[in-house]
């Protein structure tokens, strides 16, 4: 059975690192801007906005802003580079993966009218139930980290050596990586001085590897209501699909080959590690519009309650002037509960008649709330992670704005959006510390019954790798989405027939004979939900 690396050891620098388990809270925990292209050009600042399928993941509230049924589709292609520098050597890294950022279906009923079936007294509030279907791409794990440089000081078996000298560590308990060491002969043992000490002597040539793929994937199930067109009132219900697959290699090379005191020439450490799970979550929202120009969003998404299992595998070989070496470590299914914070999200949009509509939203959660039980019979290991995370990571603000401008049949957008770190300022990440900035643009086409939208979203942020590396591996992570959605409307010739509305927004802006601008024509919108 394996737990992957609870808590590492000190490294030479001094840096105090966990596994794992408190990275991936924060993979699981940050989404990048999901949904359709048309939220995606804004920076997913559509909180209040509504009327758009993005909504099930911010807002379920905005679905009942829909006047017709929809249908839409979202192919998108994300282009990763990553800049790794190890002790001064910069090394590049691209990766590039196609991916569906989006596909749902909404069905939009008018309520009070017999042929939809649904009919009460003419003074009901209750004017529209929405029903939507989502699939939505929540995160993406694909990239690629390689690093590599000449160490002439040390070498990361050294480290492993001062690991097991230290009076509280066993080898039996020690790190994968370190019994692995052991067992293809790098690291050996001082009887006469009782202790450890490193077959390989610096300088080496350090360098490695890390590969990520994989994605978390929401299916929603999502209702909406619109109250007298001033109250609209949505939940959802999800499915969350986790899968990751990470492959790390890292290895030293011996430099001075004329060293007569050492045999060692190269050895290699490996591990492959795949989780794969399902997780289910609740969101409700809300929203008000007091006046025709503004609306008010408030949302809260429930903690995502996961069941995750861990396959993992590891591997070492060295080499040395007269023998070889290879161990394999293989470790049962691990399987494993994990929770993820709460969420918060507070949004407004301004509205400019036909022309123009200005959003911003604000998401509040607390990455130290994330938490990992792995069973009665790893209590204390449960304890120990989740202890790290709490004092060491902290609350995150995320904060996105948008502007969509109109222009007849064409739109217009342009976004930026904030994620703060989720470290408090007492972890040493050495001004790696994952804060990310977005900046989003797009345009859009509103037919009478089809309409397509295209995104560009491009984002940046700095972090820093685990590996076995006896230094640090800094990062600077830059992405690029493009995100096309194509849709497709039906049924609202039929609902506007037989309902009509003053969301002069969301249905054109054209009059509807009950408060719209008496200038404007009188005849039915071409496009149900905007302008």
């Amino acid at each position: 059975m394996k737990l992957k690396f609870l808590i590492l050891f000190s490294i030479i620098t001094g840096m105090a690192s966990a596994q794992s388990y408190y990275s991936d809270a924060l993979l699981y925990s940050r989404n990048f801007i999901p949904g359709t292209a048309r939220s995606a050009g804004v920076a997913g600042a559509f909180g209040a906005v509504g009327a758009d399928l993005s909504s099930v993941g911010i807002n379920p509230a905005g679905l009942a802003l829909y006047r017709s049924g929809d249908v839409s589709l979202t192919p998108a292609i994300s282009i990763v580079n990553t800049n790794a520098d190890y002790l001064g050597s910069p090394a590049k890294s691209p990766s590039t993966r196609f991916y569906f950022g989006q596909a749902g279906i909404v069905w939009a009923i008018p309520v009070n009218r017999p042929a939809s079936g649904i009919s009460f007294k003419a003074t009901n509030p209750l004017k529209f139930v929405t029903i939507a279907l989502n699939y939505s791409r929540q995160s993406m794990f694909n990239r690629k980290v390689g690093f590599g440089n000449v160490n002439p000081d040390g070498t990361t078996i050294d480290s492993y050596a001062d690991y097991l000298n230290n009076p509280q560590n066993t080898l039996e308990a020690a790190p994968d990586e370190v019994r692995l060491a052991w067992e293809t002969y790098l690291l050996d043992f001082d009887t006469i001085n009782n202790r450890y000490y490193s077959n390989v002597n610096a300088p080496v040539r350090q360098l490695g590897e890390i590969n990520t793929r994989g994605a978390k994937d929401n299916i929603d199930l999502a209702l909406g209501f619109n109250l007298s067109d001033k109250v609209y009132v949505g939940a959802g219900l999800g499915v969350s699909v986790m899968n990751y697959y990470r492959t790390m290699w890292y290895g030293e090379d011996a430099v001075n080959l004329a060293d007569t005191t050492s045999a060692f020439r190269t050895y290699t450490y490996s591990n492959e590690l795949r989780i794969r799970g399902l997780g289910a979550n609740f969101n409700i929202g809300l929203l008000y519009r007091p006046a025709q120009w503004v609306r008010f969003g408030l949302a809260y998404h429930m903690p995502t309650f996961y069941t995750l299992n861990d396959n993992y595998t590891a591997n070492s070989t060295s080499t040395f002037d007269t023998a070889s070496y290879e161990y394999n470590a293989y470790f049962d299914l691990f399987t494993y509960k994990y929770r993820t914070p709460m969420k918060g999200v507070f949004s407004a949009a301004f509205f400019i008649k036909q022309h123009a509509f200005i959003s911003a939203d604000y998401e509040f959660l607390n990455y130290g709330a994330n938490s990992f039980n792995f069973g009665r019979s790893y209590t204390a290991d449960s304890d120990r992670e989740n202890n790290f995370i709490k004092s060491n990571l902290t609350f995150g603000h995320n904060v996105r704005v948008g502007v969509e401008g109109a222009i007849k049949v064409l739109r217009l957008r342009a976004g930026y959006a904030f994620s703060s770190t989720p470290y408090q300022a007492s972890y040493n990440a050495q001004q790696y510390n994952e804060t990310r900035h977005y900046a989003t643009g797009g345009l859009g086409y509103r037919g009478k019954v089809f309409y397509a939208d295209l995104a560009y979203v491009y984002s940046i942020s700095k972090d820093i790798s685990n590996t076995p590396a006896s230094d640090y591996v800094r990062n600077t992570f830059n992405q690029h989405q493009v995100l096309l959605t194509l849709g497709f409307r039906f049924g609202a010739k039929k609902n506007r027939a037989q309902y009509n509305t003053n969301d002069n927004y969301n249905n054109n802006n054209y009059n509807q004979n009950n408060g719209g601008d008496s200038n404007q024509d009188n005849s039915p919108p071409p496009v149900d939900r905007d302008y």
